[in-house]
């Protein structure tokens, strides 16, 4: 999976997920290649699948930076 951080895309490995009171959906993500510290939850909407497009995307946010 693709997961935002800040206004980057970092490729990320789901450890656990749960649905929250409010019924969203939460997952607990390893940023690859940091330290565990860096270990977040993260709303679904902060992540994507990978795949051409969303790669594309990546490329051209981490262009910018």
């Amino acid at each position: 999976m693709l997961a935002y951080y800040g206004q980057v895309l970092y490729e990320a490995k789901c450890l656990k997920r749960r649905k929250t009171d409010t019924g969203d959906i939460e997952y607990y993500i390893h940023y690859k290649g940091f330290n565990t510290n860096w270990d977040e939850w993260v709303y679904d909407d902060e992540v994507l699948e990978i795949n051409e497009i969303n790669l594309g995307h990546k490329e051209r946010l981490e262009a910018r930076v």
